[in-house]
C-alpha cells in the first residue's frame, strides 16, 4: 500500500457534533493499492442530489451512518489515471474515464452501497486525487465525440435514468404494450436523471413533458423540444398531511394548487393522465402525482429529494392497476449498455456553454444550489485543470 497525501473538502463529525453545510478544506492522507488499484486525480466533477443532502446532513447523516468522524463526498464526474497499479497495467497513464459507484453490489449485480457516499472507507471526487479499484473504473468510449464536461453529467444521473426507465417502460408495456405510444404522455419532476428519461421516452415515440419553477431550466427544456409545465402555476402544490387536516387555509391554498395541476396534466394529455409519471421527488408532489396518473401507468422513481416517507391507498392503487417502480443506480452491465447507448444515439446532456464552479468554490456550489440559484440540470465544478 502506497501513502498519498492530497488537498480535499471533507464532511466531518467533531464530537458527535454536526454542522450542517459545512465543508472544510484540509489534507488528507489517502491509500493507494498498487496491486488491483488506479491512482486518479478529478477533472470535471458534477454535483449530485446525493452530495447535498449528505452536507446538509437530510435525510440522514451519512458521517454516523458509516461510523466515520470525516468522509469525502463525489461520485460524478471524469477523472484522468495518474498511476497504474500491477494488475491494471491495460489502464494507461492520462486515460479519462468515469466510475462505476456501486460498491458492494449483491448477486446480481445491483448496488448496495455507493462509492463515495454510504460505502465505508471510499474516497470521492471533493478529493485532489483518490484511488479507484480497477473494476470501477470505465474509460471513455474512444469513439465519442462528446466533452469530458458532457460525461461529468452524464456519470450518475443518466445511468440511473437508463436503469429506472427500463424497467419502467417494461411494466408499462405488460399492460399497456397494444396502446399506441404516440398517444400516451410520460411526464417528469424537473431534474437530470427526469430529464434521461424523458428523452429516452421520446426514443420510444411517447409524448414528453417536464415541470420545472426556474425560467432558465424551462428554456433548456424547449432547447430539447420538450413540453415545459411551469410549476409556478401551481405555487401551493406542497403536501403536508398534517397540515392539511387542521390548517383550513393552507388547504384552501394546497387544492388551489392540486386542481390547476391536474387541468394542466389533463390538457396537454388528451384527457388521458400520465402513462408514466417519473417523480424524484416524493412526499410534496406524491399525492398530486398519483392523481395525475392513467389507469394502469407507471409511477417510477430512483430519488427522494424531499421525502423518504410516504403513504398511499393501497386498494385505490390496487384497483387503479398503478406499477410503482423503485431502482436505484444500475448494474456494471447495464452501466456499458447506456454507454454505448448514449454514443450510438446522442443521449448525452448539453453542458457546454454553462458555468464551472472552481474547486474553491465548492463550498458556494452548494450554498446556491441549496438556495435554488443554480439553474443547469448539472451543476458542474473542477477539481484539477484539464
Amino acid at each position: 500500500m502506497k501513502k498519498v497525501l492530497t488537498k480535499a473538502w471533507a464532511l466531518h463529525t467533531n464530537n458527535g457534533i454536526c454542522i450542517p453545510g459545512e465543508l472544510i478544506e484540509e489534507m488528507i492522507e489517502i491509500t493507494f493499492d498498487e496491486k488491483d488499484e488506479v491512482l486518479v486525480e478529478p477533472v470535471y466533477c458534477s454535483l449530485e442530489g446525493n452530495m447535498y443532502h449528505a452536507v446538509m446532513r437530510d435525510p440522514v447523516d451519512i458521517c454516523h451512518q458509516r461510523k466515520e468522524e470525516k468522509i469525502v463526498l463525489g461520485n460524478a464526474g471524469v477523472v484522468r489515471i495518474l498511476e497504474s497499479g500491477s494488475n491494471a497495467s491495460h489502464l494507461k497513464p492520462g486515460t479519462l474515464g468515469i466510475v462505476y459507484a456501486a460498491t458492494p453490489t449483491d448477486r446480481e449485480g445491483y448496488p448496495i452501497k455507493i462509492f463515495a457516499y454510504d460505502a465505508p472507507g471510499t474516497v470521492g471526487f471533493l478529493a485532489k486525487k483518490l484511488a479507484l479499484h480497477k473494476d470501477n473504473f470505465i474509460p471513455l468510449p474512444d469513439n465519442s465525440h462528446f466533452s469530458p464536461k458532457q460525461w461529468a453529467a452524464f456519470s450518475i444521473r443518466y445511468p440511473s435514468a437508463w436503469s429506472n426507465w427500463k424497467v419502467a417502460y417494461n411494466c408499462w408495456k405488460v399492460q399497456m404494450g397494444h396502446v399506441k405510444r404516440e398517444e400516451e404522455t410520460v411526464i417528469s419532476w424537473g431534474g437530470g436523471v427526469g430529464l434521461g428519461e424523458i428523452l429516452l421516452a421520446r426514443q420510444e415515440g411517447f409524448k414528453v413533458a417536464m415541470i420545472s419553477s426556474m425560467n432558465n431550466r424551462i428554456s433548456e427544456l424547449q432547447k430539447y423540444d420538450i413540453q415545459a409545465i411551469d410549476r409556478n402555476l401551481f405555487p401551493d402544490l406542497n403536501y403536508m398531511e398534517d397540515r392539511y387536516a387542521t390548517d383550513k387555509e393552507y388547504r384552501q391554498c394546497y387544492l388551489k394548487s392540486e386542481k390547476t395541476f391536474l387541468e394542466i396534466i389533463d390538457a396537454i394529455t388528451n384527457g388521458r393522465n400520465a402513462a408514466i409519471f417519473i417523480d424524484n421527488i416524493g412526499l410534496p408532489v406524491y399525492r398530486a402525482t398519483l392523481k395525475a396518473l392513467s389507469r394502469q401507468g407507471v409511477i417510477a422513481t430512483c430519488g427522494w429529494k424531499e421525502g423518504m416517507k410516504i403513504s398511499h391507498m393501497r386498494a385505490l392503487e390496487s384497483i387503479n392497476r398503478h406499477i410503482h417502480v423503485n431502482t436505484h443506480y444500475i448494474t456494471y452491465n447495464e452501466m456499458q449498455d447506456a454507454i454505448r447507448y448514449a454514443v450510438e444515439n446522442n443521449w448525452m446532456p448539453e453542458v457546454e456553454g454553462e458555468y464551472v464552479y472552481g474547486w474553491e468554490e465548492i463550498p458556494q456550489l452548494f450554498k446556491d444550489f441549496g438556495a435554488g440559484k443554480v439553474n443547469s440540470f448539472f451543476p458542474l465544478f473542477e477539481v484539477n485543470p484539464l
